[in-house]
């Protein structure tokens, strides 16, 4: 997931840096930003203590440039209206169904550690029965 990030965040970069395709380059950088923020949520608003203060911004940013449009100088076209509309819908599923799959994935690796908590019981070779109380030492 993380490579996918990555090369979402480059490719709007890129769209973003050219103007080319606009607003599908901003959207790109949203969505990666959300999937971001989402990953860094547990340590905390501060970027400092690698919170999700950054992704946020860099969210804010993208949102700025999608209402801005690309500018007077860009290297191709934008796309036409419908386009941007269903490539801004496709965006935001998108980022919703990796968002939902991120917190679900999380709260199961939350919840396996503390089911399987280790027991006081020494680890018994496969097939060996356990002993019996006549035959248990004291501890």
């Amino acid at each position: 997931m993380a490579a996918a990030a990555g090369i979402t965040e480059l490719g709007g970069g890129l769209l973003t840096a050219a103007g080319i395709a606009d607003p599908a380059g901003p959207l790109a950088i949203m969505g990666a930003m959300s999937i971001a923020a989402t990953t860094h949520r547990a340590k905390g608003p501060l970027a400092a203590k690698g919170g999700f203060e950054l992704p946020l911004t860099n969210l804010a940013a993208a949102a700025a440039l999608v209402a801005a449009g690309p500018g007077k100088f860009r290297l191709g076209p934008s796309l036409p209206r419908p386009l941007g509309a269903v490539a801004a819908a496709g965006g935001a599923l998108l980022t919703a169904g990796l968002l939902t799959r991120m917190l679900t994935a999380q709260q199961a690796t939350q919840a396996s550690p503390a089911s399987s908590a280790p027991s006081s019981e020494p680890a018994r070779p496969p097939g060996s029965e356990p002993e019996s109380a006549s035959q248990a030492q004291p501890r």
